[in-house]
């Protein structure tokens, strides 16, 4: 008698799981790319609203 594998570990399923953590990755160093031109910006304006 066949019986189905496990939940979590259809094949089918994998993939889908694996592209998601690649896209979840992704948009990690985008978002921390963007955090870093944001510091970077904020830094410009902090020194010069305190500067006068």
């Amino acid at each position: 008698m066949f019986s189905p594998p496990p939940f979590g570990l259809s094949l089918e399923s994998e993939p889908l799981c694996v592209a998601s953590s690649r896209k979840a990755f992704q948009l990690q160093r985008q978002v921390s790319r963007v955090r870093k031109e944001f510091d970077c910006w904020d830094r410009i304006l902090f020194e010069a609203l305190h500067h006068e």
